[in-house]
């Protein structure tokens, strides 16, 4: 069975990001079998901003060393869960999707890591954030169907932990 993705949302359209979601994995774990028990292990809630909990975050300086600010996307990986806070948009803003894949996808390197490593010298934490800091990313496309027979693409930007994935 896939894991559940959990949507407490009201204008997320569930299917796009289920399939950005597992676009993302596919291009560390590479074959739809991996993809598919990486997705049986995990849970992904999915929740809009304005439902942020704070305490997960009280730790949590800003790259200002301020609070989180809770109107941008934010999230927590655990022990095989994950916790989004998204914007919760109407389709047709493309901006807002890229900022929730941007998330989507720093919380799935965590768990990528998560589940390689477990909680071993904190590598699901170090390695993505000294990648991001960094700029190691590349671009993949996710291409999603809008309306009236229109696709778009969206580039989303990945953190690379390839080499700590050992995926070339």
């Amino acid at each position: 069975m896939l894991m559940p993705v959990i949507f407490g949302t009201l204008n997320l359209n569930e299917v796009i990001y289920k399939r950005a979601i597992r676009r993302i994995l596919y291009e560390y774990l590479r074959t739809g079998s991996k993809v598919k028990q990486f997705m049986e292990k995990w849970d992904i809630e999915i929740y809009d901003t304005k439902q942020t909990k704070t305490a997960y975050f009280k730790h949590v300086l800003s790259t200002s060393g301020g609070k989180l600010n809770t109107r941008i996307p934010s999230g927590h990986t655990g022990h095989y869960s994950i916790t989004l806070f998204l914007h919760d948009h109407k389709k047709k803003d493309i901006f807002r999707m890229r900022e929730n894949l941007d998330r989507v996808q720093h919380e799935l390197m965590h768990a990528l890591l998560y589940a390689k490593y477990g909680t071993k010298d904190k590598i699901f934490v170090k390695s993505v954030h000294d990648a991001a800091f960094a700029k190691f990313r590349f671009k993949i496309n996710f291409w999603f169907y809008r309306a009236f027979l229109r696709w778009s693409r969206i580039p989303i930007s990945i953190i690379d932990v390839r080499r700590d994935m050992n995926v070339e």
